[in-house]
Order: structure tokens, then sequence, then C-alpha cells
């Protein structure tokens, strides 16, 4: 698995960054590579 920085998540997924980086700084979480589309269920492997 590839782990992304938080840079790296905002420059490719700027608004589901800002909608849950609350939620990630809050929880102290590992955004790693498919870790939003997973939880919010928006893509399918």
């Amino acid at each position: 698995v590839t782990c992304k920085s938080s840079l790296e998540l905002r420059n490719s997924c700027d608004a589901l960054y800002k909608n849950y980086y609350y939620l990630i700084k809050v929880l102290n979480l590992t955004v790693c590579e498919g870790f939003l589309d997973q939880i919010l269920g928006l893509t399918a492997n």
C-alpha cells in the first residue's frame, strides 16, 4: 500500500481532502492510497 502525504492527497483529491481534513486530523489517521474511497464507497477496485 502506497501511503500519501497530506500534500499529495490534497493535490490529487483536493475536494475530499478539504471535506474530510478535520476528521482525518482529529482521528490522527494515516491516509493511504484508496483510504477515503474505501470508507466513502466512492470507487470499486
